[in-house]
């Protein structure tokens, strides 16, 4: 799943899959697809609604083409 996904956006390396795969398993233990207290992280990143929207609005900005 992370192989395929940071290829596409041209960022695969060993590390960054390392790395992505990682995170999820710190922030969610690959269980918790919604947090499982009262904050609004969401998926297995555990990323909170505020950080998803800005990073699905800027990252494209340093990415030229990444949409095209």
């Amino acid at each position: 799943m992370t192989k395929p996904a940071l290829s596409k956006i041209e960022l695969w390396s060993p590390a960054a899959e390392d790395l992505v795969l990682s995170t999820a398993i710190v922030e969610s233990r690959l269980l918790f697809i919604k947090q499982h207290c009262t904050a609004p992280a969401f998926r297995l990143w555990q990323i909170e609604p505020d950080i998803h929207r800005n990073v699905c609005e800027k990252f494209p900005e340093y990415r030229e083409g990444l949409y095209d």
